[in-house]
C-alpha cells in the first residue's frame, strides 16, 4: 500500500510538472500505462466542429509516440469513428468502452476494431471531460492486441481518479503555453517601436529590451550595458543613472517617474524612467521599472506612411521626410534636381492638406503622428 501510494504521488507530480514542460508527458504517460496495464495512453484536447470533434492537441506513451504516423493513418480525426460528436459526448464525464459509444450492429465499430489490430492495440477504455465552450479532454487507453483480459476495476478506478488531474495539467499546460505565445508576440510588437524600451530591476540591471534599445545601446556613448547593468558614461552620471532608477522602483506607483538627458550632441539619449504597476513580486522587494529610450538622430518616416495619414502624394511625402531629417529647401530641390520654386509650390500643397501654417508645425505634427513610432524592419530602409 505504501509502494502503491509513493508511485501515485511521483506520478501526480510528474503530471503537474507538464504544465511548465511538456516532454515530461511520454513519462507520465507511461507511468500510467504501467499502473493501468494499457500498452498504449493517449491524451488529446479537441474542439467541436459540426458532428466531429477536431484534434487540437496531442500526447502518447512512449511507445505509441514511436509509432505515431501509423497511429495517425489508422485512426485520423476523419477516420476515427469515436470522433463523431454523437458518439462521443456518450463518453461524457464517464469511462467508457466501445459498446458504450457504438450500437452493437454498426459496422464501424468493427472497422475501427480491424485497423486498430494491425496497429497491435485491442481493448479500449476511454473517458471525455468538458475543458470549456465547444472544447474536450479524451483520454484514451488500449490493451495490446494480444491482452484479452479486460481492465479491472482497481485499474477503472485509478484511471477516475487520474481523469480531473489530467485535465488541470493539460489546462495548465495551456494556459502556460498561450502566456509563453502572448510573450514572443508583445516582444515583437515592442521590437516595431522606434523608442527604446527596457525592463530594469531596482538595481539597474536589464530584464529585458526591444530591438531599438539593443541597438541605441550598442556601441553608444551616452549609456552602454556591461554585465547585465547599465552605465552612463563617466561614475558619477552612473551613479545617479542607478539612483533615479532605485527610487522609482521604490516609489512604485506614488512616482512620477524620472527624466534625463544623457551625452550631447548626436550621440545624446533622452532617458524616462517610469513605475511599473505594483504586483506581489514587487512586495518582496523586485520592483522593476520601465526605461524609455530616444536618440537625437531624426526619425526617418516611411513615405507610405506619410500618405496614407495625410493624403499626400509621394512626390509631396519625400519633401516632408526631408523637411523632418533637417535638410533646407535648397538642399532638398538640389537633391531631386528641381527647383526651388517647384520645392516651394510643394510645400503650399503639403501645408493646405495637413493646416500646418509653418515648417515648424509640419514637423511637429509629423513627428507626434504614429508614423514616427514605428521602426524600420530589421534589414529595409524607409524611401
Amino acid at each position: 500500500m505504501a509502494a502503491t501510494a509513493m508511485a501515485s504521488d511521483s506520478l501526480l507530480l510528474d503530471l503537474y510538472a507538464c504544465a511548465a514542460e511538456p516532454a515530461r508527458w511520454p513519462r507520465v504517460l507511461d507511468g500510467i500505462c504501467a499502473e493501468t496495464g494499457a500498452h498504449s495512453v493517449v491524451v488529446q484536447t479537441f474542439k467541436a466542429d459540426g458532428v466531429r470533434l477536431r484534434t487540437c492537441w496531442s500526447v502518447q506513451d512512449s511507445r505509441t509516440h514511436s509509432a505515431e504516423a501509423l497511429h495517425q493513418s489508422a485512426v485520423s480525426d476523419e477516420r476515427n469513428p469515436r470522433l463523431d460528436a454523437r458518439r462521443a459526448l456518450r463518453g461524457l464525464n464517464r469511462i467508457a468502452r466501445d459498446e458504450d459509444l457504438f450500437e452493437w450492429e454498426d459496422s464501424q465499430r468493427h472497422q475501427l476494431k480491424e485497423s486498430l489490430a494491425q496497429m497491435g492495440l485491442g481493448l479500449f477504455v476511454g473517458s471525455l471531460r468538458p475543458l470549456g465552450s465547444d472544447s474536450y479532454l479524451g483520454v484514451a487507453l488500449h490493451r495490446a492486441a494480444s491482452d484479452t483480459r479486460d481492465f479491472s476495476k482497481a485499474q477503472i478506478h485509478r484511471l477516475s481518479a487520474l481523469l480531473p488531474h489530467l485535465g488541470q495539467a493539460v489546462e495548465l499546460g495551456g494556459r502556460l503555453q498561450d502566456a509563453s505565445d502572448f510573450g514572443a508576440r508583445l516582444g515583437q510588437y515592442f521590437d516595431r517601436l522606434r523608442c527604446g524600451v527596457l525592463v530594469c530591476g531596482a538595481d539597474a540591471r536589464v530584464g529585458w529590451m526591444n530591438r531599438s534599445a539593443e541597438a541605441l545601446l550598442h556601441g553608444g556613448q551616452a549609456l552602454r550595458l556591461h554585465a547585465g547593468s547599465l552605465l552612463a558614461p563617466a561614475p558619477a552620471a552612473t551613479r545617479s543613472l542607478h539612483q533615479d532608477i532605485a527610487d522609482v522602483a521604490g516609489a512604485g506607483a506614488l512616482s512620477d517617474g524620472r527624466y534625463l538627458s544623457l551625452a550631447c550632441g548626436e550621440q545624446a539619449l533622452h532617458v524616462a524612467i517610469q513605475p511599473l504597476a505594483p504586483t506581489d513580486a514587487c512586495a518582496r522587494g523586485k520592483a522593476s521599472v520601465l526605461v524609455l529610450l530616444t536618440g537625437a538622430s531624426t526619425a526617418d518616416i516611411p513615405v507610405p506612411a506619410l500618405m496614407s495619414l495625410f493624403d499626400l502624394t509621394r512626390a509631396e511625402s519625400l519633401l516632408v521626410q526631408a523637411i523632418v531629417a533637417g535638410h533646407t529647401l535648397e538642399q532638398y530641390a538640389q537633391q531631386r534636381h528641381v527647383t526651388v520654386g517647384t520645392v516651394r509650390w510643394q510645400l503650399k500643397q503639403v501645408q493646405a492638406k495637413t493646416g500646418a501654417s509653418r515648417q515648424a508645425d509640419l514637423v511637429r505634427l509629423v513627428l507626434s503622428s504614429a508614423a514616427a513610432q514605428v521602426a524600420a524592419p530589421e534589414g529595409r530602409q524607409h524611401h
